[in-house]
Parts: structure tokens; sequence; C-alpha cells
């Protein structure tokens, strides 16, 4: 069971996250903690958006389909927004594991815990976060 938490603080971490993002991506636009924050802001907002789709009042608290169901799995949110875009995989540079694929959905825990990822592989994935954050951002902003 995931934890209570309201549509408002949602929509709240997601402005946060995003204006947090832009400042780091200035000096720092491929270092983890900035990925990491990019990918906070795109779930967040994701999950907002996908609650808003369905009619949500802003003190509409949210249940564990939006907070454990859909979890950290990006591509599965912006597909049930209708956002045809997907996070790629990325490889790891890290020798326990060789080359393993680390997929979308576990990228936060890479980023949080200093896994070193392929570079051109985490380039790719911070354009697909930041087009997924302006698309999100869109759907936000578009609503009533």
């Amino acid at each position: 069971m995931g934890i209570a938490v309201r549509l408002m603080d949602v929509e709240k971490a997601f402005k946060y996250l995003k204006r947090q993002h832009g400042v780091l991506k200035q000096t720092s636009p491929l270092h983890e903690a900035t990925l990491l924050i990019l990918f906070y802001a795109v779930e967040c907002g994701a999950k907002a958006a996908y609650a808003n789709k369905g009619n949500m009042g802003k003190h509409a608290w949210l249940d564990d389909t939006y907070t454990v169901k859909i979890g950290h799995n990006l591509n599965r949110v912006l597909k049930k927004l209708g956002i045809s875009l997907t996070i790629p995989d990325v490889r790891s540079k890290t020798p326990k594991n060789g080359n393993a694929l680390i997929c979308p959905k576990d990228l936060h825990e890479a980023w949080r815990y200093g896994r070193s990822l392929e570079e051109d592989g985490q380039k790719d994935v911070a354009e697909k976060l930041a087009e997924a954050l302006g698309k999100v951002n869109e759907l936000l902003r578009g609503k009533k």
C-alpha cells in the first residue's frame, strides 16, 4: 500500500521538481542528481495529469492506482496519457553486471545510487525525459 497523497500535493511537487530541474540543468545537465530530479518531475506530472483525466478534484486523495500500480513505470503512464514517446533502456558501465540494460522504471535507482551508465544512452534518456516533461506540462496547463 502506498502513502496517502492529494492530487494538489502531487501537482505542487511537479512544479517544484520542474523548477529545480531547470536550475540544475544549467550547470550539470547529465549529473545523476539532475536526471533524478527530472525523472521524478515527469513521474509526478504524469500521475497528476492521469488523475486529472479521471476528473478528480484538487483535494481528492489518490489511491494505489496512481501511487503503487503505476509506480515508477513512466512509459506505462505516458502511454495512458496518449503521449507517444518511449523512455529507452540504458546500458550500465558497472563491472558487477557487465553491460546490463537498465530499464526506464529502474533509472531512478541507478541515479540515486550513482550507478555508472553509458553517456550516449544517458543523453538519449535525458532528451526523452525532457520531451516528456514538456508534454506533461502542456497537459496540466490545458486542464480546467
